[in-house]
C-alpha cells in the first residue's frame, strides 16, 4: 500500500511553488481586467492581450477562461515559451497531467536554456514516470540553479520513486539545508520513514514540518500514519481529522478516520468520513464493510445490504462481510414475515372493528328510533292531554256558566220570593188593619 500512497502523495495535486508565473498586482484589479478587455477588443490578433487576460483568469483560479484565453495566444502567436508555460500550469492544476508534460516540452523547445522550465518539465517527466528524463532534466537544471533547493525536492522524490533510499534522503536533507522552512521537503522524508517502518522518526520529520505549516494536508496525514504504525490511535485520530479537514481528497485518512470514528459508536459521524472515501476511491480496503456497519447500525437496512454486497463482490474471502451480508438479509426477510403477520393481524383487526363498528350503528339507529318513537308518543300524549285540558276547561267554563246563570236565575227567584212575601206580609198586615178597624 505504501507505493499507492505515494502515487498519491507528491504528485497528484500542486504542493509547490507554481514557477514562472508572474505575481503582478496590477493583473488582480478590476481597472486592469476593464482594460485587457478593451484591448483584446481594440486589437482581437495580440496574443500578448490574451496572456495578460489569461494570467488574470489564472489568479483568480478561474482555470477554464485561463485555458481559452492562453489557446487564443497561442493561435495568435505559438513562439512564445511563456505560452505553453501557463497552458502547463493550467492543465497541471486540472490534474491533467501528460497535456502539462506536453505543453511544458514545447515550451522548453522554444526557451531550452530557461532554468524554471527546466524544473518544471523535470518534475513532470517524474509525474509521468519518466525517470530516465526527468533525472537528466533536473541534472541540467541543477547546472543553471546549483543553489535552488527545488531541485533537490524533486531528485529527492524521483529517488524515492526509485526506491533509492539513500539518494532521496541525502537530496531532501541538501533542500533542507538550502531551505529549513521547506515542509513539503519534510513531508516526503515523513513519507520515506513511514515507507520503511521507521514511525517515529517520521513523526518526527512531520512534526518540523508542521511547524512552518501547521495545515499542510500530508504532514497531517504522514504523521497520523506513523501514530497508526505505532499503534497510538487518538493521536492517529486527530491527524487524520486535521487532513480531512485540509483536504478530503486524501481519502486513506478519511478511511481510517471513519473506521476510528467508527469504533466510537459514533455511526453517523463514521459514515460521513467512509463516503468520502468512496467518492474517491471506490475499492479502497474494507470501506463497503465498514459504511455497511454503520448504515446497519443506523437501521438502514436497504443500504446497509447493497453496501456490504458490494463489500462482498469485492472480496468474496472476507468472511465478515458474507456473515454481516447474510446477517442483514435474514433480518429484511424476517422483518418482512413481521409484516406480514402484522398486516394480517391488522387486516383482522380491521374487519374486526368494521364489523363492530356496524353493529354500533345498527345499536344507534335502534335506539335513535326508539327515541324517536317515545318523542313521538310523548307528543302525542301531550297533545292529548293538552286536548284533555281544553275540554275540561270549555267543560269547566261552561259549569260555571251554568252555575252563574242558576245562581242569577236563583237570584231572581229569591228575589221573586221576597217580593211575594213582602207583598204577602203586606197585604195580611193590611188585612189585619182592616179587622182591627172593622171590630172597632
Amino acid at each position: 500500500m505504501a507505493s499507492t500512497l505515494w502515487a498519491c502523495d507528491r504528485y497528484v495535486r500542486e504542493n509547490d511553488t507554481v514557477y514562472d508565473v508572474p505575481d503582478t498586482d496590477n493583473y488582480l484589479s478590476g481597472a486592469s481586467f476593464r482594460a485587457l478587455n478593451d484591448a483584446i477588443e481594440n486589437y482581437p490578433k495580440s496574443a500578448e492581450n490574451y496572456y495578460k487576460r489569461a494570467l488574470f483568469h489564472y489568479r483568480k483560479d478561474n482555470y477554464d477562461k485561463t485555458f481559452d484565453d492562453v489557446q487564443s495566444a497561442i493561435k495568435a502567436d505559438n513562439q512564445q515559451a511563456k505560452y505553453y508555460f501557463l497552458l502547463s500550469q493550467v492543465y497541471r492544476q486540472n490534474k491533467e497531467f501528460k497535456k502539462a508534460l506536453s505543453a511544458i516540452l514545447h515550451a522548453r523547445k522554444l526557451a531550452p536554456k530557461n532554468p524554471e522550465t527546466l524544473i518544471q518539465s523535470g518534475e513532470l517527466l517524474l509525474i509521468n514516470q519518466k525517470f530516465d528524463a526527468s533525472g537528466k532534466t533536473l541534472n541540467l537544471a541543477t547546472q543553471m540553479l546549483p543553489k535552488d533547493p527545488r531541485i533537490d525536492f524533486i531528485k529527492g522524490n524521483l529517488a524515492l520513486e526509485k526506491q533509492d533510499t539513500a539518494n532521496a534522503k541525502r537530496f531532501l536533507f541538501r533542500a533542507i539545508r538550502k531551505r529549513p522552512d521547506y515542509a513539503n521537503a519534510y513531508n516526503s522524508l515523513a513519507t520515506l520513514f513511514n515507507r520503511y517502518d521507521m514511525p517515529k522518526t517520521a513523526i518526527k520529520y512531520a512534526s518540523k514540518g508542521l511547524e512552518y505549516e501547521p495545515e499542510h494536508d500530508y504532514l497531517n496525514y504522514n504523521k497520523a500514519e506513523a501514530y497508526r504504525q505505532r499503534r497510538k490511535v487518538d493521536s492517529a485520530r486527530v491527524f487524520y481529522k486535521k487532513t480531512y479537514q485540509t483536504n478530503p481528497e486524501i481519502y486513506q485518512a478519511s478511511y481510517y478516520l471513519g473506521r476510528y470514528t467508527f469504533d466510537l459508536g459514533k455511526y453517523k459521524e463514521a459514515q460521513e468520513y467512509l463516503e468520502n472515501t468512496l467518492k474517491y476511491n471506490r475499492k479502497f480496503e474494507r470501506t463497503h464493510y465498514y459504511l455497511g456497519l454503520c448504515y446497519t447500525y443506523q437501521n438502514l437496512d436497504q443500504k446497509a445490504l447493497k453496501t456490504l454486497k458490494t463489500a462482498m463482490e469485492q472480496d468474496p474471502n472476507h468472511i465478515a462481510s458474507r456473515d454481516a451480508y447474510w446477517g442483514i438479509r435474514n433480518k429484511i426477510k424476517l422483518e418482512e414475515l413481521r409484516r406480514r403477520e402484522d398486516s394480517i393481524r391488522q387486516a383482522y383487526y380491521e374487519q374486526e372493528q368494521e364489523y363492530l363498528r356496524k353493529l354500533r350503528e345498527k345499536e344507534k339507529k335502534r335506539q335513535e328510533a326508539y327515541k324517536k318513537m317515545l318523542q313521538e308518543q310523548q307528543e302525542r300524549v301531550k297533545k292529548q292531554q293538552e286536548e284533555y285540558q281544553r275540554k275540561l276547561k270549555e267543560q269547566q267554563d261552561r259549569i260555571k256558566k251554568q252555575q252563574e246563570e242558576y245562581r242569577r236565575k236563583l237570584k231572581e227567584q229569591q228575589e221573586q220570593i221576597k217580593k211575594r212575601q213582602q207583598e204577602y206580609l203586606r197585604k195580611l198586615k193590611e188585612q189585619q188593619e182592616k179587622k182591627k178597624n172593622g171590630g172597632e
